[in-house]
């Protein structure tokens, strides 16, 4: 059963090629599948990102995120101080607002739906050092996610494939999806809300509204989400956030 649009491009497959042969593996962010899915910013991008991410670190604080963002050879460029790739700049956006609005800190259960290629549970943990996270994907993108983690030095990730019916471990005190959820068929979305982000003390959602001219996901919406969040008794304070950085015609930015 196909659960995502993801699954309607080349990346799956291209993710078993990343995970099977070293050479492409040793630059696979530069490709054009990855570029397409996952590595898409560009420079003008990237410099969007990191004056966003300034309104929450300080230069110091990025360079701890950036200065060895190497695994895949990503193209890089200059902003400030800092060279890395503008995917790398996005990681490190996404996570000054978890630290603004969503209180990230150590010793948290993090649940992240849908992983890319693992860059954001890096950037996560070059700043803090949770008590378990959790990335949810489809089956053959996980691996590419372990081997990138592992060529970064972090191990102790725990993968899960989504399986229907079968319910998550511990509850996350902090649930994150930078735009998979909101790519996903509406039955897998409201599982992983049921599951995952009503019982999740904080969260945050990065969404975007895909094109599904056939009606086929039947996506839910950014309303339709903040009313059932809003629903729970926990969570009656979610509310969107402005994301200067990103087109507002095309995305949308959640948290509680």
């Amino acid at each position: 059963m196909i659960s995502s649009v993801t699954q309607k491009t080349k990346f799956e497959e291209f993710c078993r090629s990343a995970v099977e042969d070293e050479s492409v593996f040793r630059q696979f962010r530069r490709h054009p599948i990855c570029k397409n899915v996952v590595e898409s910013s560009g420079f003008a991008d990237g410099k969007l990102y990191y004056m966003e991410a300034l309104r929450t670190f300080n230069d110091d604080e990025i360079s701890s995120f950036v200065f060895s963002d190497v695994v895949g050879q990503p193209e890089f460029y200059q902003y400030g101080r800092h060279c890395c790739s503008p995917t790398m700049m996005r990681y490190v956006k996404a996570v000054s607002h978890l630290v603004s609005k969503c209180e990230l800190k150590d010793d948290q259960h993090i649940i992240e739906i849908g992983g890319g290629f693992g860059g954001l549970c890096r950037a996560i943990h070059n700043i803090v050092k949770p008590r378990s996270y959790t990335i949810y994907d489809l089956p053959d993108v996980i691996p590419l996610q372990k081997k990138f983690l592992q060529a970064c030095g972090i191990d102790g990730i725990y993968f899960r494939p989504f399986e229907w019916g079968k319910m998550l471990g511990t509850a996350g005190n902090l649930t994150i999806s930078s735009y998979a959820f909101t790519e996903c068929k509406r039955e897998v979305q409201e599982w992983y809300l049921s599951n995952a982000m009503l019982d999740s003390e904080h969260g945050l959602i990065n969404g975007n509204y895909p094109v599904d001219p056939s009606n086929e996901f039947d996506f839910m919406g950014k309303d339709e989400i903040i009313s059932d969040l809003r629903d729970c008794i926990y969570h009656r304070d979610a509310k969107e956030f402005v994301d200067p950085s990103e087109p507002a015609e095309h995305t949308f930015h959640l948290y509680w």
